[in-house]
């Protein structure tokens, strides 16, 4: 039982540190210290320690030998490999999702779509990022293939979804940018849906890309 709970609580820990990167509350080169995390949520060193080995894993930190454990700092490449990565994984899982997923996923991803439309009128970009990757887990969890649900979740879907949104200036393109791939998907049309998700990640590397540069300009000012 203390091992569940100890995963449990790692698992937490990830998350908070997830979300402290993609928000940039954790700056790129920013040192992380246990000790202080454990304290901060109450938590044993052991579990903040797991965590990190998994943010390590994902890219997300770099553990430095005797100097400690370092935020990863983005760059160009990073960012086209992630988004690249997500195009091959969701288009492959197209076809499955569409000969697979209920009618029950369908009903949650069209509520996912129009909660987009209200965080994005209300410019909750954090929430926004949350409906944006739960909308396309949907399609990788249709595809019923657990390897593939792992290889997505380590190519941390939230961290570049949420830097490419946080930094955008038009937050309302996002949610205008999946009505298609929902149209798709409940045609079960595969062939259309791979093409417009290979769209769709080509679009947001290119926005991810171009906002990087620019934050990177105004940062060396």
């Amino acid at each position: 039982m203390e091992i569940i709970n100890r995963s449990t609580i790692s698992n937490q820990v990830l998350e908070y540190f997830r979300d402290k990167i993609m928000n940039q509350e954790l700056r790129p080169n920013e040192r992380i210290i246990e000790t202080r995390v454990a304290k901060e949520l109450g938590v044993s060193q052991g579990s903040v320690r797991e965590a990190i080995q998994k943010l390590d894993a994902m890219g997300l930190v770099k553990v430095k030998p005797y100097s400690g454990t370092f935020v990863r700092p983005f760059d160009e490449k990073r960012l086209k490999d992630a988004y690249e990565l997500r195009n091959l994984l969701e288009g492959f899982s197209a076809p499955y999702a569409c000969e697979n997923i209920s009618e029950q996923a369908i009903e949650r991803m069209k509520q996912l779509r129009s909660e987009m439309d209200i965080y994005a009128a209300r410019n909750d970009r954090r929430s926004l990022v949350k409906c944006d990757v739960e909308f396309h887990r949907e399609i990788i969890l249709a595809a019923d293939n657990s390897i593939l649900e792992k290889m997505w979740d380590i190519a941390c879907v939230p961290q570049w979804t949420g830097y490419t949104i946080m930094l955008h200036d038009d937050v309302y393109y996002f949610p205008k940018s999946h009505d298609n791939i929902l149209s798709y998907l409940v045609q079960r049309d595969s062939q259309n849906l791979i093409s417009e998700l290979n769209n769709h990640f080509d679009n947001a590397k290119t926005i991810a890309v171009k906002n990087w540069i620019k934050h990177e300009k105004t940062n060396n000012k």
